[in-house]
Protein backbone atom coordinates (compact mmCIF):
# COMPACT_ATOMS: atom_id res chain seq x y z
CA UNK A 1 0.00 0.00 0.00
CA UNK A 2 1.32 3.43 -0.91
CA UNK A 3 2.14 6.09 1.68
CA UNK A 4 -0.83 8.10 0.48
CA UNK A 5 -3.16 5.14 1.04
CA UNK A 6 -1.82 4.61 4.56
CA UNK A 7 -2.43 8.25 5.43
CA UNK A 8 -6.01 8.05 4.13
CA UNK A 9 -6.68 4.88 6.08
CA UNK A 10 -5.20 6.42 9.24
CA UNK A 11 -7.34 9.53 8.80
CA UNK A 12 -10.46 7.40 8.38
CA UNK A 13 -9.71 5.46 11.57
CA UNK A 14 -9.15 8.68 13.52
CA UNK A 15 -12.37 10.12 12.11
CA UNK A 16 -14.38 7.04 13.09
CA UNK A 17 -12.88 7.04 16.61
CA UNK A 18 -13.68 10.72 17.11
CA UNK A 19 -17.17 10.19 15.72
CA UNK A 20 -17.73 7.32 18.14
CA UNK A 21 -16.52 9.36 21.10
CA UNK A 22 -18.70 12.29 20.09
CA UNK A 23 -21.74 10.06 19.71
CA UNK A 24 -21.10 8.41 23.09
CA UNK A 25 -20.77 11.82 24.75
CA UNK A 26 -23.99 13.04 23.18
CA UNK A 27 -25.96 9.94 24.15
CA UNK A 28 -24.59 10.05 27.69
CA UNK A 29 -25.60 13.68 28.07
CA UNK A 30 -29.03 13.09 26.55
CA UNK A 31 -29.97 10.03 28.59
CA UNK A 32 -28.28 10.89 31.90
CA UNK A 33 -27.80 14.61 32.42
CA UNK A 34 -30.84 15.99 30.60
CA UNK A 35 -33.37 13.92 32.62
CA UNK A 36 -31.52 14.85 35.81
CA UNK A 37 -31.76 18.60 35.20
CA UNK A 38 -35.27 18.49 33.76
CA UNK A 39 -36.73 16.41 36.61
CA UNK A 40 -38.62 18.42 39.19
CA UNK A 41 -38.16 16.80 42.62
CA UNK A 42 -41.33 16.43 44.67
CA UNK A 43 -41.12 18.67 47.71
CA UNK A 44 -43.65 19.40 50.44
CA UNK A 45 -43.30 21.89 53.28
CA UNK A 46 -45.82 22.67 56.00
CA UNK A 47 -45.88 24.63 59.25
CA UNK A 48 -48.05 24.14 62.35
CA UNK A 49 -48.16 25.29 65.96
CA UNK A 50 -47.66 22.36 68.34
CA UNK A 51 -47.15 22.69 72.11
CA UNK A 52 -46.97 26.49 71.62
CA UNK A 53 -44.01 25.98 69.28
CA UNK A 54 -43.73 26.67 65.55
CA UNK A 55 -42.98 23.34 63.87
CA UNK A 56 -41.87 23.27 60.24
CA UNK A 57 -41.58 19.99 58.30
CA UNK A 58 -40.08 19.67 54.83
CA UNK A 59 -39.73 16.46 52.82
CA UNK A 60 -38.08 16.08 49.40
CA UNK A 61 -38.73 13.11 47.15
CA UNK A 62 -41.02 10.13 47.44
CA UNK A 63 -44.59 10.60 48.61
CA UNK A 64 -43.63 13.83 50.36
CA UNK A 65 -47.14 15.23 50.77
CA UNK A 66 -48.49 12.04 52.31
CA UNK A 67 -45.46 11.72 54.58
CA UNK A 68 -45.68 15.31 55.87
CA UNK A 69 -49.38 14.79 56.58
CA UNK A 70 -48.60 11.59 58.48
CA UNK A 71 -45.90 13.26 60.57
CA UNK A 72 -48.17 16.13 61.58
CA UNK A 73 -51.07 13.79 62.31
CA UNK A 74 -48.93 11.73 64.69
CA UNK A 75 -47.46 14.80 66.40
CA UNK A 76 -50.89 16.41 66.73
CA UNK A 77 -52.25 13.23 68.34
CA UNK A 78 -49.36 13.23 70.81
CA UNK A 79 -50.04 16.85 71.73
CA UNK A 80 -53.64 15.81 72.35
CA UNK A 81 -52.38 13.41 75.00
CA UNK A 82 -49.67 15.50 76.61
CA UNK A 83 -50.71 19.17 76.63
CA UNK A 84 -52.32 20.41 79.83
CA UNK A 85 -53.88 23.24 77.81
CA UNK A 86 -56.06 20.76 75.89
CA UNK A 87 -59.05 20.03 78.09
CA UNK A 88 -59.48 16.38 77.14
CA UNK A 89 -55.79 15.45 77.24
CA UNK A 90 -54.59 12.81 79.67
CA UNK A 91 -52.42 15.37 81.47
CA UNK A 92 -55.48 17.58 81.99
CA UNK A 93 -57.36 14.57 83.35
CA UNK A 94 -54.57 13.89 85.84
CA UNK A 95 -54.68 17.52 86.98
CA UNK A 96 -58.47 17.52 87.32
CA UNK A 97 -58.38 14.37 89.40
CA UNK A 98 -55.46 15.34 91.63
CA UNK A 99 -55.35 13.03 94.63
CA UNK A 100 -56.79 10.11 92.64
CA UNK A 101 -55.21 7.39 90.53
CA UNK A 102 -55.72 8.07 86.82
CA UNK A 103 -55.20 5.42 84.16
CA UNK A 104 -53.21 6.73 81.18
CA UNK A 105 -51.79 5.51 77.88
CA UNK A 106 -48.29 3.96 77.68
CA UNK A 107 -47.06 7.10 75.89
CA UNK A 108 -48.21 9.45 78.64
CA UNK A 109 -46.76 7.13 81.25
CA UNK A 110 -43.43 7.05 79.40
CA UNK A 111 -43.23 10.85 79.13
CA UNK A 112 -44.07 11.30 82.82
CA UNK A 113 -41.40 8.77 83.77
CA UNK A 114 -38.89 10.59 81.55
CA UNK A 115 -39.81 13.84 83.29
CA UNK A 116 -39.30 12.29 86.72
CA UNK A 117 -35.95 10.89 85.60
CA UNK A 118 -34.89 14.36 84.43
CA UNK A 119 -35.91 15.66 87.84
CA UNK A 120 -33.54 13.17 89.46
CA UNK A 121 -30.72 13.94 87.02
CA UNK A 122 -31.01 17.71 87.59
CA UNK A 123 -31.55 17.54 91.33
CA UNK A 124 -35.04 18.99 90.94
CA UNK A 125 -34.06 21.89 88.68
CA UNK A 126 -36.30 20.32 86.05
CA UNK A 127 -39.67 19.65 87.67
CA UNK A 128 -42.82 18.53 85.85
CA UNK A 129 -45.00 19.72 88.76
CA UNK A 130 -44.18 23.37 87.96
CA UNK A 131 -47.63 23.99 86.44
CA UNK A 132 -49.03 26.10 89.29
CA UNK A 133 -46.04 28.45 89.15
CA UNK A 134 -46.42 28.85 85.39
CA UNK A 135 -50.10 29.65 85.89
CA UNK A 136 -49.20 32.26 88.52
CA UNK A 137 -47.04 34.09 85.97
CA UNK A 138 -49.75 33.79 83.32
CA UNK A 139 -47.87 31.48 80.96
CA UNK A 140 -50.23 29.70 78.61
CA UNK A 141 -52.62 32.64 78.66
CA UNK A 142 -52.57 36.23 77.49
CA UNK A 143 -52.80 37.58 81.04
CA UNK A 144 -49.17 37.80 82.12
CA UNK A 145 -48.46 38.82 85.68
CA UNK A 146 -45.43 39.42 87.88
CA UNK A 147 -46.24 37.82 91.24
CA UNK A 148 -44.85 38.86 94.59
CA UNK A 149 -42.27 36.81 96.46
CA UNK A 150 -44.97 35.77 98.91
CA UNK A 151 -47.23 34.52 96.13
CA UNK A 152 -44.39 32.57 94.56
CA UNK A 153 -43.44 31.01 97.90
CA UNK A 154 -47.03 29.92 98.48
CA UNK A 155 -47.36 28.24 95.09
CA UNK A 156 -43.91 26.63 95.29
CA UNK A 157 -45.25 24.51 98.13
CA UNK A 158 -47.13 22.48 95.48
CA UNK A 159 -44.00 21.87 93.38
CA UNK A 160 -42.26 18.57 94.13
CA UNK A 161 -41.81 15.98 91.41
CA UNK A 162 -40.87 13.32 93.98
CA UNK A 163 -44.50 13.25 95.13
CA UNK A 164 -45.77 12.11 91.74
CA UNK A 165 -46.74 8.44 92.01
CA UNK A 166 -46.50 6.07 89.07
CA UNK A 167 -47.98 2.57 89.04
CA UNK A 168 -46.38 1.16 85.93
CA UNK A 169 -47.99 -2.27 86.32
CA UNK A 170 -51.48 -0.76 86.30
CA UNK A 171 -50.61 2.07 83.91
CA UNK A 172 -51.77 4.82 86.24
CA UNK A 173 -50.54 8.05 87.81
CA UNK A 174 -51.47 10.07 90.90
CA UNK A 175 -50.46 13.59 91.90
CA UNK A 176 -51.11 15.33 95.24
CA UNK A 177 -54.01 17.75 95.68
CA UNK A 178 -52.97 21.25 94.62
CA UNK A 179 -50.26 19.99 92.25
CA UNK A 180 -50.43 20.92 88.56
CA UNK A 181 -48.58 18.62 86.19
CA UNK A 182 -46.93 20.21 83.14
CA UNK A 183 -44.80 17.96 80.90
CA UNK A 184 -44.38 20.58 78.17
CA UNK A 185 -40.68 20.95 78.90
CA UNK A 186 -40.01 17.37 77.84
CA UNK A 187 -43.03 16.54 75.68
CA UNK A 188 -41.96 18.93 72.92
CA UNK A 189 -38.68 17.11 72.39
CA UNK A 190 -40.41 13.74 72.69
CA UNK A 191 -42.97 14.66 70.02
CA UNK A 192 -40.30 15.97 67.63
CA UNK A 193 -38.25 12.80 68.14
CA UNK A 194 -41.25 10.68 67.14
CA UNK A 195 -41.75 12.77 64.00
CA UNK A 196 -38.04 12.55 63.19
CA UNK A 197 -38.10 8.76 63.52
CA UNK A 198 -40.96 8.56 61.01
CA UNK A 199 -38.91 10.55 58.49
CA UNK A 200 -35.78 8.48 59.10
CA UNK A 201 -37.64 5.27 58.38
CA UNK A 202 -39.17 6.66 55.18
CA UNK A 203 -37.47 6.31 51.80
CA UNK A 204 -37.04 9.99 50.93
CA UNK A 205 -34.18 12.03 49.49
CA UNK A 206 -34.09 14.69 52.22
CA UNK A 207 -36.22 15.70 55.18
CA UNK A 208 -36.05 18.12 58.09
CA UNK A 209 -38.08 19.12 61.13
CA UNK A 210 -37.41 22.60 62.47
CA UNK A 211 -38.96 23.37 65.84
Amino acid sequence: MSANGVRKRHSLVVFLVLLGLGLATFLGYYFIYVPYFEAEPTSTQRTMILMDTVVDVRVDGGDSEELVERVFTVMDDLEGLLSRFISDSEISEINRRAGQWVKVSPITLEVIELGLKMGDLTGGVFDITIGAVLDLWGFGSSQYYVPSDEEIATVLASVDYTKVEVDKAQGQVRIPLGTVLDVGGIAKGYIIDIGTNILREADVERSIINA
